[in-house]
């Protein structure tokens, strides 16, 4: 299982804002698996709290690791 950090930013004083995190869950590669962890963090995190999908960015994604919270 791979994990994305989600942050905010904000252009103007160019400072961001640690969300929370997204799971890749899919076994295999499909190919875009970074754009489409970019489209699901934009739906979690921007759409409910009314933001500009733009300023939510996806950090590196990276193995989860054993035991450790995800959030």
């Amino acid at each position: 299982m791979k994990v994305a950090p989600v942050y905010r930013k904000d252009y103007r004083s160019g400072q961001k804002q640690y969300l929370g995190v997204v799971v890749e869950r899919r076994e295999g590669d499909r190919g875009n698996n970074f754009m489409g962890l970019a489209r699901l963090a934009r739906k979690l995190f921007a759409e409910p709290a009314g933001w500009d999908p733009i300023s939510v960015i996806v950090g590196g994604v990276r193995e989860a690791e054993p035991g450790v919270p995800l959030g």
